[in-house]
């Protein structure tokens, strides 16, 4: 929000309090409050809803000043239990003069994706780009597939080929199957790699581990896009993010796993 709003939004430090604020931004007199436990309940988040809201309007009386905007950012990425959005529905209807919005990823992400590339580039590190995708060899690639390489071998499986319909099966967005497709530049370095690995053994662990990792992720109830974020942090894409060359390597490592089927669903004969 400060890369986005630079003299507009204010982040509120903790001292000996927040006074209900967890940020604020002046030209829309707006409250941020922010609630991401790991785990929550209904009643937990009512509380907290009602607790912030009357602490905010509150602190900002002392001074005199207003709130137009409250916003609940929260990180649960499914619908509202009923108790919670009646709540914000009474919140609401109590005042009027208050818009109550409530914020999770997704609307984040609006937020993000309008700030300039380099801006992205400095909180995020660099994109795979199809230059680095040219470039990459070997080097680049090695501490990639070394990073990933901590599973024991498990027995060989079957292996499907993969339909060319499974990115739309798999409801990827249009930038995570553009990166797929960006990676298959150089699928054939990363095969030709494993190939070559001493211990024989080795490539199959790194599948498994892919799989296993999928598995937890999908079976989590994460949306497709939000798996795809965990396999990219799984394949090294935060460990590596100041380097484009590894990123490059993390992108067809990535691809070339999705291809082979060992990452996201496959289509069914059927389909």
């Amino acid at each position: 929000m400060t890369k986005r709003f630079p003299d507009d939004y204010l982040r509120i430090r903790v001292s000996s309090g927040d006074g209900g604020l967890d940020g604020y931004r002046l030209s829309t007199k707006t409250v941020f409050q922010v609630y991401a436990p790991r785990e929550f309940t209904p009643s937990k988040i009512i509380s907290k809803m009602q607790r912030d809201f009357a602490t905010a309007v509150e602190t900002l009386a002392t001074k005199q000043l207003e709130m137009s905007e409250w916003i609940f950012v929260h990180n649960d990425p499914d619908d509202l239990p009923c108790e919670v959005a009646l709540e914000f529905a009474k919140l609401q209807n109590d005042n009027p003069n208050v818009k109550i919005r409530r914020w999770e990823f997704e609307a984040i992400w609006n937020v993000i994706r309008e700030l300039d590339e380099s801006v992205l580039e400095e909180l995020f590190g660099p994109g795979p780009t199809m230059q680095h995708l040219e470039r990459l060899q070997f080097p680049a690639i090695i501490p990639v597939i070394d990073y990933l390489a901590t599973a024991a071998p498990p027995p060989v499986p079957n292996i499907e080929l993969p339909n060319v319909k499974k990115l739309e099966h798999n409801k990827l967005s249009q930038e995570k199957a553009e990166l797929l497709r960006l990676g298959r530049i150089r699928q054939g370095l990363v095969a030709d790699y494993l190939s070559k690995m001493p211990d024989a053994d080795r490539p199959e662990s790194i599948a498994q581990a892919f799989r296993d990792k999928y598995a937890t992720l999908r079976d989590s109830g994460l949306s497709p896009d939000r798996v795809f974020d965990g396999l990219w942090l799984f394949t090294g894409g935060e460990h590596f993010a100041s380097e484009p060359d590894k990123i490059a390597a993390v992108t067809a490592v990535l691809s070339y796993f999705f291809d082979q089927c060992d990452i996201f669903e496959n289509v069914s004969e059927s389909e």
